[in-house]
């Protein structure tokens, strides 16, 4: 029976071998992006031969994004399904994100903020990047950047509960969009770092990171809140983008990890804030 069966099967064309061994390829990329940018636990077999270069693997940043911020989608549903106060709901979800994620673009963020604003030349600023220890200013933009995103997505949830669950995964996908935007557009600020030994993305992983993750920030916000919020949340995640690329080139020259990290927030930021705002 197993060889009768054999028998009458298709052969693969070329064609149709080619898009398997690429489907292959991004879910691998998909699931190391998973393992970087998160802490989910990701199974050894996925990083087989990985060499720490995410030159190819930056192209899956924004799938890998969205998948992340399911967890959060679930405090939302799970949190409006107990009736819990909006804010609270909004709260945890919020609070889920940055778990999951391990935190890692709120401390580059912090570290820029630190760096920036806390050093008066090029070479004291990245001093202060590379150390461990937060100051004011890194404090006083990660209260300012957690209250934006909390409050945005409880302006949403307020209206509609899958709107707020489209505007969480919409918003990381374009965060992660703008963090390869950033990553490609600068050139390295610091030889040895983090963001130089990982490399940058090649032009087609770029390319592909940046249309998808436009398309599903798009699709999302347009169909679960409206033409008007997802233009003015593109509008002003795409200028976020550009003012701290002009920031970071003048105070430090170029991307370092810390930048990838502020640069995937503030777009989030950017974006939350336009659907919060054009509702």
């Amino acid at each position: 029976m197993r060889k009768t069966r054999l028998r009458h099967e298709k052969p693969q064309n070329g064609e149709d071998a080619e898009m398997d061994a690429n489907l292959g390829t991004l879910q691998r990329d998909v699931m190391r992006a998973l393992g970087f940018l998160t802490r989910l636990p990701i199974a050894p077999k996925w990083f087989e031969g990985d060499d720490g270069q995410l030159s190819v693997t930056g192209r899956a940043f924004p799938i890998a994004a969205t998948l992340a911020a399911l967890p959060s989608v679930l405090a939302l549903v799970v949190g409006t399904a107990l009736d819990l106060p909006v804010l609270l709901t909004s709260t945890l979800s919020v609070a889920i994100m940055i778990i999951v994620g391990g935190a890692l673009h709120e401390d580059g963020l912090a570290d820029c903020a630190d760096g920036f604003f806390g050093g008066f030349d090029r070479e004291r600023r990245l001093e202060i990047m590379r150390d461990s220890r937060i100051g004011a200013f890194g404090a006083m933009a990660l209260v300012f950047a957690i209250l934006v995103r909390l409050i945005a997505v409880a302006a949403v949830l307020q209206s509609s509960l899958w709107g707020a669950a489209a505007a969480m995964i919409a918003a990381a996908a374009a965060g992660r969009t703008a963090l390869v935007w950033h990553w490609t557009d600068l050139p390295g600020a610091r030889m040895g770092g983090v963001a130089d030994k990982a490399g940058q993305p090649t032009e087609d992983a770029s390319v592909f990171a940046l249309v998808t993750g436009i398309a599903i920030a798009a699709i999302l916000a347009i169909l679960m809140c409206g033409l008007a919020p997802a233009v003015l949340a593109a509008a002003l995640a795409i200028a976020a983008t550009l003012i701290f690329r002009s920031l970071c080139a003048s105070k430090i020259g170029g991307h370092t990890g810390d930048t990838l990290g502020a640069a995937a927030i503030l777009a989030e930021l950017a974006f939350l804030t336009g659907l919060a705002s054009g509702l």
